[in-house]
């Protein structure tokens, strides 16, 4: 099931809600919070059954070694669960890839599995890894029915934030416990705060990333297919996809965040203003912010981070962002991609150590941007040959037909708002929508137009002109998507 589906948010999400709601205010919390976890079950599986048996298996098994691990302290154990987890993964996700390595540098034939890749399991699969990391060295007894709910809560469990159980299980003891519950003291205002922050989400999605999609989906395909490309329609593609991405991964994570604050619920900020950074650095950490976490917690620090001298470290940030790029996908694309990326953070912390952290202001920030901008020309193309001829449109300057502005005001409509306007993070920052909110509000290089007494006043506050505001995005959420032809599913879904 899909946020932007009607039958979820005229059906699935009225029903879950309004049964959690009666079950909590009627005492019966742990009915709660079995209702909530089997209701992400059915989410999970709505669209295909077939899934029930994957997501119940890593549950239980994860759940299981994690048993023994509270018991044993054992590293075997541990080990056991890493693996299990790990098999996972490259069985559904990367076993058709090695196979085709495999046949491509040798004379053999082996045929493909034509495994279909389950939705999530990446980030199911490295939440579940992350808690039998941290089982070891922090125990805590486990509890089935809220492990079952920490991996599969449907507001995170398709495409993150990636969780921690230390971030979430305080909060189903305060919901689900035996302690005074206070959810229902500000109910309106959990659901009212959910409310705005999932349908600004739904507009980033349906209103600007779904348009953003039309351009880019027909400049790659034109280049997949050997199509001869103008500079313009390349840039123009190119851009188009920078924005798609941006809107469809910042709007689910504003729908994600939404929905979690529904159910009383905070979930950590995973995304904020990214295409704002002053540096490579500081895009990563603002970009897909759990999954930098879980990377370097998990990774790079395991590997020594920092702390092993100049060229380890350097090793150490390439090796993790191949994972990186690995992890978003089977393909070399991907991993090309993360080493690209590696290489720009090995620049960028050659730069510190030479000139310290000085701040390049405007050209920092246009210099980040143009690198990120050309890095997703190989996340978004299929193979290196269609991204080579996008390469090579881009930069020769082949000029064939006047620029006509109907075609792309849907990116400039996208870079103002990405450039000029304060995330939803920071307009609801009043109402703490997130766990370990950021205190930055914005890069020098914004400066001029991005300053706090700005946020301050276009900050929402539960009065009847916001309710006006959230009531037109809503309707025309709702007219955008009872008029298009075609739903453009969600980036990250395929990860």
């Amino acid at each position: 099931m899909l946020f932007t589906n009607f039958h979820f948010f005229l059906a699935f999400l009225p029903v879950v809600l309004v049964v959690y709601l009666i079950l909590l205010r009627c005492s019966f919390r742990k009915s709660a919070l079995i209702w909530l976890g089997l209701s992400s079950v059915t989410f999970y599986i709505w669209n295909d059954v077939r899934l029930f048996g994957l997501l119940l298996g890593s549950i239980t098994v994860n759940f299981l070694i994690g048993n023994r691990l509270f018991a044993t302290q054992s590293r075997p154990w541990l080990v056991t669960g890493i693996l299990f987890n790990i098999s996972l993964i490259a069985v559904f996700k990367y076993a058709d890839f090695t196979i085709s390595n495999i046949n491509a540098v040798s004379s053999l034939n082996i045929g493909l599995l034509g495994i279909a890749l389950p939705i999530g399991i990446s980030f199911f699969t490295f939440q579940q890894i992350a808690w039998l990391v941290d089982m070891r060295s922090k125990p805590v007894k486990p509890k089935f029915w809220p492990y079952l709910l920490f991996v599969s809560f449907f507001p995170q469990l398709i495409a993150g934030p990636i969780v921690h159980h230390a971030e979430m299980m305080p909060q189903f003891n305060k919901l689900f416990g035996t302690g005074r519950n206070v959810y229902f003291s500000r109910l309106w205002m959990h659901v009212a705060i959910g409310l705005t922050i999932f349908t600004i989400g739904f507009f980033k999605k349906v209103g600007i990333a779904d348009n953003c999609a039309i351009i880019a989906s027909q400049m790659f395909g034109d280049a997949a297919t050997g199509k001869d490309i103008e500079t313009i329609a390349a840039w123009g593609g190119t851009l188009a996809y920078t924005f798609q991405i941006y809107f469809d991964f910042s709007g689910y994570s504003d729908m994600a965040i939404g929905l979690a604050r529904m159910f009383g619920i905070r979930l950590p900020v995973n995304f904020f203003s990214p295409y704002k950074s002053g540096s490579i650095i500081e895009f990563w950490r603002r970009w897909h912010m759990t999954l930098s976490r879980w990377l370097r917690d998990y990774v790079y620090i395991p590997l020594g981070g920092n702390q092993t001298g100049w060229a380890r470290h350097r090793l150490n940030i390439m090796a993790t962002m191949l994972i990186g790029g690995l992890w978003h996908g089977a393909s070399w694309t991907f991993v090309a991609w993360g080493g690209l990326h590696g290489l720009f953070l090995i620049v960028n912390h050659f730069w510190r150590q030479m000139r310290g952290d000085i701040r390049l202001g405007l050209f920092g920030w246009f210099l980040t941007f143009f690198t990120v901008t050309n890095s997703w020309v190989l996340f978004r193309a299929p193979d290196f040959t269609t991204a080579m001829t996008i390469y090579d449109s881009m930069y020769s300057w082949a000029f064939a037909a006047p620029i006509h502005f109907s075609d792309y005001w849907i990116l400039v409509a996208a870079f103002l708002v990405v450039a000029a306007m304060p995330n939803t993070l920071e307009i609801m920052r009043r109402y703490l929508p997130v766990l370990h909110m950021p205190m930055r509000r914005g890069v020098a290089a914004m400066r001029h137009f991005f300053q706090p007494e700005k946020i301050a006043n276009m900050a929402w506050r539960p009065t009847a002109g916001w309710l006006l505001v959230i009531a037109a995005i809503a309707a025309m959420d709702l007219y955008i998507i009872s008029r298009s032809d075609a739903y453009v599913e969600f980036i990250y879904f395929q990860f």
